[in-house]
């Protein structure tokens, strides 16, 4: 430490007080105020600009004997550093006090003495005193000052720790790889520098870089600080991956991880589509999907498309908000399936056509293979046969002729293929004529039509049937229908009354 001990001389010089009086006088005049001396220095140098200290000392210049005076000593810090030990040393007057609240002094051997511990950068202290000005003549005022002006510089003796945790989850997709997350921090005190995370990676897997080895240049770390990095390790096959990392530092900094287990896994789907073989024109039928997960790691985001063929018409679902249909695309999201589960759809369809219907598509899973979907339903339609028959005119007198109108309609969802009409004739009846779409002759008490080709689901056929009737009474005009499509003849029979 550098010590700087400066002697000061602060002369004041006090008038001597007038020998002779000029009277008594009538009226007292007011005691004039004392003019106040002022000198200064500033040290070492004499120059402010080049100094420490400024010492001013504030006396008056004369003052009556017998009376008692005040004098002050400012002592200004010149510097922005901090002076300390400030030792001011003055002649102690006659009469020497320090008034209540100003700096207190050490009074010895006719020195007094003030201490100032610590005089900060560009601050004032003021030092008051008062003495008792005894007899005529002058007192010269001496002061010493010393000071120290130190120079210090401070070093840290510092300790930082590194800190370093390892983040990842216990299980993976294959495809996604594994996200290894590094915390390094340093958790001591001051900087710690050339921070380096490293890891070795098992066989099998690597890093972004396509290395075995992950290393992490993070520099310095200042003392609280953490940071957070993340890298990506891919897979090349399915398997369990462990590991740990390291972290060191200058001056042998370290910090190790312990090991951490990651399942990297595959999803592998399994997928059927189960319908029944047929279904009639009109039905609704079940499309049953079922997909499994066979795999040991969830199959996740699971849709199975499917494109609805023309003539198979979606009505429902049981799951709910899961099927989405547009146009003729089908689209069932069944979620996330979990390693050994299965989930399962039932989608209604109606047939409107007849034809066989294949259902193709596909399922697919993230990080799984994607999986075929088939089905095939043979939709078919069915005709069924209506017959009407009616008289035009009943009762009627025996003699006339009886016509009747025989309608054969298909009410099915299938073209019904050779329609043969044959008509059976009561007692008293014969053929006088016919008409429809095709030719019919009389077989005895038959009249015998020639097979129609084909009628076409909600189609009719009609014939004109004229008979002659000769005898009174219930006669009776019954019609069979037969069709390759009927394993029986459909019958219908129509009652005339026939009166003379």
């Amino acid at each position: 430490m550098n010590q700087l001990k400066i002697s000061v001389l602060l002369l004041s010089i006090a008038c001597q007080a007038p020998s002779q009086s000029k009277g008594p006088e009538t009226k007292t005049a007011a005691e004039p105020k004392a003019e106040l001396v002022w000198n200064s220095r500033a040290y070492p140098t004499g120059n402010r600009a080049t100094s420490a200290l400024l010492v001013e000392r504030q006396t008056p210049a004369e003052v009556q004997a017998g009376q008692r005076y005040e004098y002050k000593i400012r002592l200004t810090n010149l510097t922005a550093m901090p002076l300390v030990n400030v030792i001011v040393t003055d002649t102690a007057p006659e009469g020497f006090e320090v008034p209540e609240g100003a700096p207190a002094a050490e009074l010895a051997a006719g020195k007094v003495a003030w201490r100032i511990d610590t005089l900060d950068g560009r601050a004032s202290v003021i030092l008051s005193a008062s003495a008792l000005a005894n007899a005529p003549g002058s007192f010269q005022h001496t002061a010493n000052v010393t000071y120290e002006a130190p120079v210090t510089s401070v070093t840290m003796i510092v300790q930082p720790k590194l800190e370093l945790e390892r983040q990842v989850v216990e299980a993976v997709v294959l495809v996604d790889g594994v996200m290894v997350t590094y915390v390094i921090r340093n958790a001591g005190t001051g900087t710690a520098r050339e921070v380096v995370i490293e890891e070795t990676l098992m066989e099998g897997f690597v890093g972004d870089d396509g290395s075995d080895v992950i290393r992490i240049d993070v520099g310095a770390l200042a003392a609280g600080e953490s940071r957070t990095i993340a890298r990506k390790v891919t897979c090349k096959n399915p398997g369990p991956f462990e590991s740990s990392a390291s972290a060191s530092g200058f001056g042998g900094l370290g910090a190790t991880t312990e090991k951490q287990l990651v399942r990297v896994t595959t999803p592998q789907l399994s997928a059927t589509a189960v319908a029944p073989k047929r279904a009639a024109i009109g039905q609704i039928y079940t499309l049953k999907l079922t997909v499994g997960n066979d795999g040991d790691g969830p199959a996740r985001s699971t849709i199975a498309n499917f494109t609805l063929p023309a003539g198979a018409i979606y009505v429902d679902s049981d799951a709910a908000d899961g099927v989405q249909v547009n146009a003729n695309h089908l689209s069932w999201n069944a979620g996330t399936i979990e390693a050994g589960k299965q989930a399962t759809v039932a989608i209604r369809l109606r047939a409107t056509s007849s034809v066989v219907v294949e259902f193709d598509g596909s399922v697919q899973a993230h990080g799984a293979d994607a999986m075929e979907l088939n089905a095939a339903v043979e939709q078919f339609g069915i005709a069924t046969i209506e017959i009407e028959v009616r008289d035009e005119v009943d009762p009627l007198q025996a003699g006339s002729d009886v016509v009747y109108i025989v309608s054969v309609r298909n009410q099915g969802t299938a073209s019904a293929t050779n329609i043969k009409l044959v008509c059976n004739l009561d007692d008293g009846m014969g053929l006088v004529d016919a008409s429809g779409p095709s030719d019919g002759a009389a077989a005895g008490t038959q009249i015998v039509f020639e097979p129609v080709a084909e009628l076409a689901p909600k189609a009719t056929l009609s014939w004109r049937i004229v008979v002659s009737s000769s005898k009174e009474g219930d006669r009776r005009f019954r019609v069979e229908i037969t069709t390759d499509q009927l394993d029986r003849p459909v019958e219908e029979t129509e009652s005339t009354r026939i009166f003379e």
